[in-house]
């Protein structure tokens, strides 16, 4: 489909009443550590419908490498069966998720599996047509080192 097509479209839909684009695009979250957990902190309650955390395999990959699929191993994982119909699932509020936590909601759970020091991670939140993204590390005392949202790593 060419550009021109899909601006046409696009302006089809501003006017029909369907929702605009402007709610699509990257929410901040803040990783932190509470009560000796690693919480993932969003800037208001969203309804959360996949988390992903991540664990750097080679380090030494830089840009689009670092994170491509080979390169991750996924550690904790809570989603929804793609099989489940949209209109049965119950979408969770969240506006704190601490790692390892509960749900009973998401009818895929992998892990979790312990977080080790001195490892690059990165969490990954779906919230409908918003996303977040962020990489932190755990290290030996239990602290953590992670840019603020929206700032690349090495920016603190």
């Amino acid at each position: 489909m060419r550009i021109g097509s899909i601006l046409a479209v696009l302006a089809v839909l501003a006017g029909s009443g369907v929702p605009s684009m402007a709610g699509i695009g990257p929410v901040p979250v803040r990783v932190a550590m509470a009560a000796g957990t690693v919480c993932f902190q969003l800037d208001q309650p969203r309804e959360v419908d996949f988390l992903q955390v991540s664990r750097c395999i080679d380090a030494g990959r830089t840009g689009a490498a670092r994170w491509a699929g080979k390169n991750r191993e996924p550690l904790w994982i809570l989603a929804y069966d793609l099989h489940t119909p949209v209109k049965s699932r119950t979408y969770l509020t969240l506006k704190q998720i601490a790692y390892g936590q509960a749900f009973t909601a998401f009818t895929r759970v992998q892990g979790p599996l312990p977080l080790r020091p001195n490892v690059e991670y990165l969490v990954e939140i779906n919230m409908g047509n918003r996303f977040a993204r962020q990489t932190f590390t755990l290290l030996d005392d239990h602290t953590l080192i992670s840019p603020g949202p929206g700032q690349p790593a090495g920016s603190d």
